[in-house]
């Protein structure tokens, strides 16, 4: 698994970088687990990863306080990906682990820990359940500089009548695309191939978005067995491939997540 992490880190270090931008509020008395990312909170966050980054690129700042930083931000960075719901600030905070992530890992000061943390941030699952469904939600894109308007989702939906995985390809940059194809790897280098033909259900918009939709219980055990996917398709001008892995912690929750609410 982390071979497959390591590989796509590199392919993603040869395509871009780019920045980031949050907030994060400390609740000052409460046990109950705070879910809420307003405009303050992400402000907050934001603020935290700016100076990490400044600390990051002080070549004066001591490697005792880099890491002790480092796993601040890498802890806050996890809870907000695993929760916030906003998705252009969760795009932003996979932006990040992506823009620091060369540094990072070139850091002799860091430990390797922090290291493998960072590497994994960009491919964690936002969980949203309560006692009858759970969804889940995990993004890609090629460049950092199109983040923004160009990007894939995988939507995982389940409930006491529908359990679903959505394909989500959102492209305003080059809204007219065809061959979408989802290449599922697993860690022989096997691959299992999904076309548009293969869905229960496709809709196109043509403002540049388009959905596949499959049986969730087809794509559990691709996704419980595949090391990471490949979503790919063609715009006029080139190719676009969006590359993504499935951290073994991150297959792990989201089997436990989806295992007691699949009939």
């Amino acid at each position: 698994m982390k071979k497959i992490i390591i590989a796509i880190a590199v392919a993603l270090l040869a395509i871009a970088h780019t920045g980031c931008a949050t907030k994060q509020v400390h609740s000052q008395v409460s046990t109950e687990p705070n879910y809420e990312f307003d405009e303050a909170r992400m402000n907050a966050i934001f603020n935290l990863c700016d100076s990490t980054q400044n600390m990051l690129y002080d070549e004066t700042t001591p490697a005792t306080t880099l890491n002790a930083q480092m796993n601040r931000v890498i802890d806050t960075l996890k809870y907000a990906l695993r929760h916030c719901e906003n998705l252009k600030f969760n795009i932003w905070m996979r932006g990040y682990a992506r823009h620091i992530l060369e540094p990072v890992i070139l850091d002799g000061r860091l430990k390797d820990d922090v290291k493998n943390k960072v590497m994994s941030l960009p491919f964690e699952w936002t969980v949203m359940e309560d006692d009858t469904s759970v969804y889940a939600i995990t993004i890609m894109y090629m460049r950092p500089e199109e983040m923004f308007d160009r990007y894939a989702t995988i939507d995982l939906y389940s409930d006491n009548q529908f359990q679903k995985c959505t394909f989500v390809i959102e492209d305003y940059i080059d809204p007219i695309f065809n061959d979408v194809r989802i290449d599922f790897l697993d860690e022989n280098n096997g691959k299992t191939t999904l076309h548009a033909a293969d869905a229960e259900k496709t809709d196109y918009d043509s403002s540049g978005v388009s959905r596949l939709i499959f049986p969730l219980e087809q794509i559990m055990p691709l996704l419980e067995k595949s090391e990471g996917v490949n979503i790919s398709y063609k715009t006029k001008n080139e190719e676009i491939l969006f590359m993504h892995a499935f951290p073994l912690v991150e297959k792990r929750h989201i089997k436990r997540l989806f295992d007691g609410k699949r009939k």
